[in-house]
Formats: C-alpha cells, sequence, structure tokens
C-alpha cells in the first residue's frame, strides 16, 4: 500500500513537470511568434511607405520626362525659326550687297570718261562751290564789255576740244563771268546777257573745232561769282574777273537714280 502511494506521487510529481515544461516552451514559442510578426508588419510598412515614395517620384521623373520633351520640342522649334532667320537675314544681306554694288556701278557710269578724260589730256581738276572746274594755267578772257575771243586763246580751246573728242561721254558747261562795272553796250540789257554771250562765243569755237554740241552747255554768272575782289579801281582785278571757267558735268540721271534708289531702300 505504501508501495503504491509513493508510485502513484511520484507519477504526479511527473505529470506536473512535464506539464511546467511544455507550457514554459509554448510561452518562449508565442513569445517568438508575436515578435516575428511584429517585426514582418515593420517591414511590410517600411517596404509600404518605400513603395509609396517610388510611386511619387515616378510620378515626378515622368512629369520631368515629359518638361524635357517639351522643352526639347521648344528648343527644335527655336533651332528652325533661328535657322529660318538666318537664312532670311542671309538672303537680305546679299540683296543689299548687290544693291550697293548696283550704286556703286551707277555712280561709277555717272563719272565715265571723266578721270579718263582728265589723265589722258594732262588737265586738272579744282573742286568749287560743289562743281568739278577745270584748272587752266591759261584761263580764256575778254576785253572790257566785249564778248568776242581773243586769238591768245585758240591753243586753250584747241586743247579742251581735243579733250572732249577723246571723251565723247563727257559734258562740259561753258560758263561766262563778267567783272562788276555795268555794260555800257545796248547789245547787251545787262552783265547776265553778257556773261552768256561770252559763253556761247566759247561754245561756237569748240564747235567749229569739232566737239559734238550735246557735250556743250553755256550759261552765264554776270559778275556775281567773281575770281578776285571786285574793285573798280583795279585794272587788273577787273581784267581777271571777265573770264570763262569749263565745268565738268557728271551723268546727273545716274545720279538721280542712285538718289531715288537710296531713298526707297531707306524710306
Amino acid at each position: 500500500m505504501r508501495i503504491s502511494l509513493k508510485l502513484g506521487v511520484l507519477a504526479l510529481v511527473l505529470l506536473t513537470l512535464s506539464s511546467c515544461v511544455s507550457k514554459k516552451n509554448f510561452l518562449a514559442l508565442q513569445s517568438e511568434k508575436d515578435e516575428l510578426a511584429t517585426n514582418i508588419e515593420r517591414m511590410r510598412i517600411d517596404l509600404q511607405s518605400q513603395i509609396t515614395e517610388l510611386k511619387e517620384e515616378n510620378v515626378t521623373l515622368n512629369q520631368e520626362k515629359e518638361n524635357l520633351n517639351e522643352n526639347l520640342v521648344n528648343l527644335e522649334t527655336q533651332l528652325t525659326d533661328t535657322e529660318e532667320k538666318v537664312k532670311e537675314v542671309e538672303f537680305n544681306l546679299k540683296e543689299k550687297q548687290y544693291q550697293i554694288s548696283q550704286l556703286w556701278n551707277e555712280m561709277d557710269a555717272a563719272f565715265t570718261g571723266v578721270e579718263e578724260a582728265m589723265t589722258t589730256s594732262n588737265e586738272r581738276i579744282k573742286e568749287l562751290e560743289n562743281f568739278l572746274y577745270l584748272d587752266l594755267d591759261e584761263v580764256p578772257g575778254f576785253e572790257s564789255g566785249s564778248d568776242s575771243v581773243n586769238a591768245d586763246d585758240t591753243e586753250t580751246l584747241k586743247k579742251i576740244a581735243a579733250m572732249l573728242l577723246e571723251n565723247p561721254a563727257v559734258t562740259m558747261v561753258i560758263e561766262g563771268h563778267t567783272d562788276s562795272r555795268p555794260t555800257k553796250s545796248d547789245k547787251y540789257r545787262d552783265n547776265w546777257d553778257l556773261s552768256v554771250s561770252r559763253a556761247t562765243q566759247i561754245v561756237r569755237k569748240l564747235v567749229e573745232l569739232g566737239v559734238n554740241p550735246k557735250q556743250l552747255i553755256a550759261s552765264g554768272r554776270g559778275e556775281y561769282m567773281p575770281k578776285v575782289s571786285n574793285d573798280e579801281n583795279d585794272p587788273e582785278a577787273q581784267e581777271a574777273n571777265r573770264r570763262t571757267e569749263f565745268i565738268i558735268v557728271p551723268n546727273i540721271g545716274k545720279i538721280y537714280k542712285v538718289y531715288k534708289n537710296r531713298k526707297q531702300q531707306n524710306p
């Protein structure tokens, strides 16, 4: 009986110990499970956060890509427009250069023969009052109140005639002048008449020497363009002012054409 009781007690103790160990292990496993679940949840939340951030970055990158593509299209359009403008500027530049070249050609044509005439005839040109005068060593002169050409001036007129004959494109104005004393001849109304008559007589002499009348223009200045001071008490000054001047005339039509072209280009 005692032996059976002892065995029963021992069995109860062992059963109790076995139950205690299993519960302890269970709690430990349960704790590990809970901790693992917690870690998994944390990882899930972290991964979800990363996914959200990546999606947002993806949206931003796509927007940047669209913006870059739009900018690229705009730049390509601007480049095309710039290339067109460059072509237009180049065309306009060439057109301007051509027009400038044409203007220079017209100016050259306006003065055709002038420089050549001066070179071949060994004559000189002086600029006075915006005109090109022949700078002659001996200027044809006249006696007081007369339009008769002096015989001493024949050689000078021959030289001028030779120059005009060799250069048919040159036009010349023959400009008559008087001294300041009023004319006393009934033949002339005043010094204007006398100065024009003097120029006309020179023109006739040049025509007699073979010059084409189309190259000659007769004009008069009266006493209003003196070569030296008009001192009526100075015979030498009066003689110097009774003279004829020879003016080289460019082709006015050509020059006017140049002027009109420039006005049209720069209104």
